[in-house]
């Protein structure tokens, strides 16, 4: 069924990166070679990592979602997609979670020939992704234990989100020629602990 709706979207606020997570972001975009293609996940460090991208050239974007963060790097011009191998040229993603401005910027995506939003099931697919040489898949977590194994989705039993596609993207990146995978957390918590 279809239901037509005239609502206004809905806007997702972007995470203002802490002191500390502006600080693990430069030292991850100091990593970053030019020419990468970046898949972003959402959240402090991420957007932290953006930032910390302007010097860059040449960079690519081939992500799940697409957040206010990588306006600045579109506008100007350090993400052109030249490099890709997958769509060069092109911005990919498959939603996109953001103010109204990014809504905004995506409003005309029906006649701009350098952006795709693509189902779910291409943009994640690992050999796809690795497709693209030098793929920076960038992602957080919420607890990472003493042998690597990553919690993104909740805390305790309490369910704060689902990890989407980053087990995909870390799993391209890591095939990728020159991709390296990031997981980045602080070493504590808010509350010191």
């Amino acid at each position: 069924a279809a239901v037509e709706v005239d609502d206004p979207l809905v806007e997702v606020p972007s995470a203002t990166p802490s002191e500390i997570e502006s600080r693990i972001g430069g030292y991850i975009a100091e990593l970053i070679p030019d020419g990468a293609t970046l898949q972003i996940g959402v959240g402090g460090i991420p957007n932290a990592v953006l930032a910390a991208l302007t010097g860059h050239k040449h960079l690519g974007l081939h992500t799940e979602a697409m957040t206010d963060g990588v306006l600045p790097l579109l506008e100007s011009g350090v993400i052109d997609n030249s490099l890709k191998k997958v769509m060069p040229g092109t911005t990919v993603a498959s939603l996109a979670l953001g103010s109204a401005t990014l809504l905004l910027f995506l409003e005309g995506f029906d006649y701009r020939k350098d952006l795709v939003m693509k189902d779910v099931t291409w943009t994640n697919d690992p050999f796809r992704i690795r497709e693209n040489p030098r793929v920076m898949a960038i992602n957080s977590a919420v607890e990472v234990d003493l042998t690597g194994q990553v919690c993104a989705d909740s805390v305790g039993e309490r369910i704060i989100s689902g990890v989407g596609g980053q087990h995909d993207f870390m799993y391209g990146g890591a095939l990728s020629e020159g991709g390296k995978t990031f997981i980045a957390i602080p070493s504590t918590t808010p509350k010191g602990e």
